[in-house]
């Protein structure tokens, strides 16, 4: 048994491997296109574990090394609050599709309701920096952006 789990662990890294090595290879090819990844969620918050809420998130991932990453939705409560956070960034790739970059400015809607740290420490600190959480990954033409504990599984270049 533990034969098997070990060669199945082994093919599935091998496989993850592939994919990181085609998705740098594509992105240092010049026809690489911007790509634009949706997803919906819903989560708690890592500031208030109480809280939760359901959005939707739009990350932009453009040729030239910038993105930009907005979440929009409502808290899970009795009177539910609206929110609405847009980051903008700079983004590199490295060889094994880990995503790394800087926040530059921020811009958020005028209805927020939920504080801006909820999202820095849920997805931008903690994908864009430090360790570098965040990867790109490609497989035949499906784009795949990640982030640990959330799949963005929706990306269609623009």
């Amino acid at each position: 048994m533990t034969n098997k789990k070990m060669y199945f662990i082994l093919i599935l890294v091998f496989t993850l491997l592939q994919v990181c090595f085609f998705a740098l290879w594509k992105a240092r090819d010049g026809s690489t296109t911007s790509l634009e990844c949706t997803s919906t969620l819903t989560r708690n918050a890592k500031t208030d574990h109480s809280l939760y809420y359901s959005a939707n998130l739009s990350v932009i991932l453009k040729k030239d090394g910038s993105g930009s990453f907005t979440i929009v939705g409502l808290t899970d409560e009795d009177t539910p609050r609206k929110f609405s956070h847009s980051y903008f960034f700079t983004y590199k790739i490295d060889s094994n599709g880990r995503i790394s970059g800087n926040a530059k400015a921020k811009v958020s809607g005028l209805e927020n309701q939920i504080k801006d740290e909820n999202f820095r420490l849920n997805f931008l600190d903690a994908s864009l920096t430090g360790k570098g959480n965040a990867r790109l990954s490609k497989f035949n033409n499906v784009y795949i952006f990640s982030i640990p504990g959330l799949i963005i599984n929706t990306c269609a270049p623009i």
